[in-house]
């Protein structure tokens, strides 16, 4: 079970950097193209980079 534990921290760890300022997920939406399919292609990277954590997204053209 310890071991269990140790391994669901580190991965949530993990989790937690990839959507972190400037991580992978950022850095994604940074390099996706200014076209009408950027906002599904900003969802498809959010599922892509960790399904787990919750996020919301909001786009320009929604505010």
């Amino acid at each position: 079970l310890a071991a269990l534990t140790a391994l669901q921290d580190r991965l949530l760890a993990a989790a937690g950097e990839m959507v972190a300022p400037g991580g992978l997920f950022a850095q994604m939406l940074a390099a996706l193209p200014a076209r009408r399919e950027a906002q599904m292609l900003a969802r498809i990277a959010e599922c892509a980079v960790n399904p787990c954590v919750p996020l919301t997204l909001h786009f320009a053209s929604e505010a």
